[in-house]
């Protein structure tokens, strides 16, 4: 198939998808191309099965409307990268049909947590998977090996006997799954999981919020710091706070939750290095300084030292949202290839 068709058919399709249910018409309008040549688009995507016509009851005198949605197909995303694993069931459209949050025990490793979670995933396909699944996506909390089908991640929660395509690839009745790699979280992990000695404290003042620390190449959890584990716990049990905070996002907001999370922290252990993933909204520079003026002022003693800071700001968009775009694209492609 040429080029400029393919295209074509894929600019097509996405109008479906956003403004459905949609008349050819208004497709023709949205794209700013003749009506002849979204007929023929349409003919062609309806042959393949990827949308489906019904006619609109809303017209009282002259001809029924004919509009058009996307097929009835379905796709998963497992989020694996927080403390609570996440499965989401999206229909063609993007809209979110149901979704499912498995708590991993604090005691469990990461190798224990994915097999628990693989038998819900069992569960929740059984139940809750109407259509047929074009695909899935499984976001990973750090760096994925496709030649050992591990995660590369902190060594102390086994996450090199988790095989992705053993233990969650094979139950997903679909032709392929998309691995989204965390690397803000698996950067940092791969990174200090080998030193010896050195901390770092990472705390992340996007949603979610949370903090984790890194110390002698362990990967750390919560207040308790000695829980093996995924993820990162919240950076406070005090939930108006941090509703308050997602409310009116400010400097003084961030600045106040980095700090009580770090104070918290050096009750337990100084780390080297405090690493804050923040809203590119503020500057850098202006808030480590309001960060330190706080500890200085209401958490800290004035004779305590604070360690050294740095800032992380936030790129991208949510992560689920990406892959979903993944997903439907290569879905395309496929059935696109057989034209």
């Amino acid at each position: 198939m040429h080029n400029s068709r393919k295209e074509m058919l894929k600019k097509i399709f996405s109008i479906i998808r956003e403004l459905h249910p949609v008349s050819r018409k208004a497709i023709a309008e949205e794209a700013g191309v003749s009506l002849m040549s979204v007929c023929n688009s349409v003919d062609t995507l309806d042959k393949l099965g990827l949308i489906h016509e019904s006619i609109s009851d809303s017209v009282k005198a002259g001809r029924p409307l004919a509009l058009l949605s996307p097929a009835g197909g379905e796709f998963l995303i497992l989020d694996m990268t927080k403390s609570n694993f996440e499965i989401l069931l999206f229909s063609m459209s993007g809209k979110t049909v149901s979704k499912y949050l498995y708590m991993p025990r604090q005691s469990d490793d990461f190798f224990t947590s994915v097999e628990k979670f693989r038998d819900k995933l069992i569960a929740f396909i059984g139940n809750k998977v109407k259509f047929p699944l074009i695909g899935a996506g499984i976001i990973v909390p750090g760096r994925y090996d496709r030649v050992t089908d591990t995660v590369i991640g902190d060594r102390s929660g086994n996450f090199d006997m988790v095989k992705l395509g053993a233990m969650l690839f094979d139950v997903i009745p679909c032709q392929y799954v998309e691995v989204e790699e965390d690397l803000t979280m698996g950067a940092l992990r791969f990174m200090h999981s080998r030193k010896l000695d050195g901390s770092t404290l990472y705390i992340k003042c996007t949603d979610p919020c949370g903090a984790v620390l890194i110390s002698n190449g362990k990967l750390h959890r919560g207040t308790n710091a000695g829980l093996p584990g995924l993820g990162f716990d919240p950076i406070t049990a005090d939930k108006e706070f941090v509703n308050r905070y997602f409310d009116n996002i400010s400097l003084f907001s961030v600045a106040d939750m980095v700090a009580r999370s770090l104070a918290a922290y050096m009750t337990l252990v100084t780390p080297d290095v405090v690493v804050i993933e923040h809203d590119p909204l503020f500057s850098d520079m202006v808030l480590k300084v309001k960060i330190t003026e706080l500890l200085r002022s209401n958490y800290l003693s004035p004779f305590t030292t604070i360690p050294e800071l740095y800032t992380l700001k936030r790129e991208g968009s949510d992560a689920s949202s990406g892959l979903s775009k993944i997903i439907i694209g290569k879905y395309l492609d496929l059935r696109l290839s057989e034209i």
